[in-house]
């Protein structure tokens, strides 16, 4: 469904760009598409992502921004940290592969980044107020993510431009 969703925004509706986005559960159909290559998408970003295998991460094809809660029941500290590893890892470059990348040898490294909210829990990016009203630092949380995501779209899929080019 997916894939025709995307083939019918680029065949009927002309879209030269699209973005993918994955909110709890919907974070592993979009973690799914952003490793194939080619990659359909130009840009994702993910909110709490749960049930994904950590070595995943090692494997996007396009640019990833992910907002975790620091309390996550679907992501524990530990499975935390051996995620960013595979991010780490698959952007360190030396600088013979940098000249590689630059040379059309290698291709480019993806970039990505990580936001940890405090004082919030898994699903605070999507999560109704269950007892009175938000939190502070759930409402900040919201409205950050939010805005994390927009900026990254801006950054990485930017208007009137074809397609990105990184520079190394």
């Amino acid at each position: 469904m997916i894939k025709n969703a995307l083939d019918y925004l680029r065949n009927n509706r002309n879209c030269t760009q699209v973005g993918g986005v994955g909110y709890s559960g919907g974070a592993l159909p979009l973690m799914n598409l952003i490793q194939e290559r080619p990659c359909r998408i130009e840009a994702a970003f993910m909110a709490h992502p749960g049930r994904l295998k950590t070595s995943a991460y090692g494997t996007i094809q396009v640019p990833l921004s992910l907002a975790q809660a620091w309390d996550d029941r679907s992501v524990d500290v530990r499975t935390r940290h051996e995620q960013e590893k595979e991010l780490i890892d698959m952007v360190i470059t030396t600088s013979a592969e940098k000249d590689a990348i630059k040379s059309g040898k290698l291709p480019p490294r993806v970039p990505w980044q990580m936001n940890l909210f405090s004082g919030v829990e898994y699903a605070f990016a999507v999560r109704l107020p269950s007892k009175g009203s938000l939190s502070r630092d759930e409402v900040y949380a919201k409205r950050a993510a939010f805005s994390q995501a927009v900026m990254w779209f801006r950054s990485y899929m930017p208007i009137g431009e074809k397609k990105l080019q990184y520079d190394v």
